[in-house]
């Protein structure tokens, strides 16, 4: 991988940012914020994981759903 950051950061990264724009500008509800909140928290952290532990993930991921 490139020295620049994983996709999953990136997505995880604006996913939080959104979910706490929503909340400083419009009224929206709860479970919508929170929702966006633990899905950036969630890829931000498989994002900051070592390589050698996001490839066991992902191998682990393909056999579970058996993509090939």
């Amino acid at each position: 991988m490139k020295n620049g950051m994983k996709r999953e950061t990136i997505i995880g990264l604006a996913c939080f940012s959104i979910s706490m724009g929503l909340t400083q500008f419009d009224p929206v509800p709860a479970f919508i914020t929170g929702a966006l909140t633990g899905c950036g928290l969630l890829l931000i952290f498989i994002g900051l994981l070592p390589q050698k532990t996001y490839d066991a993930l992902r191998n682990w991921k393909k056999k579970l759903f058996h993509i090939h």
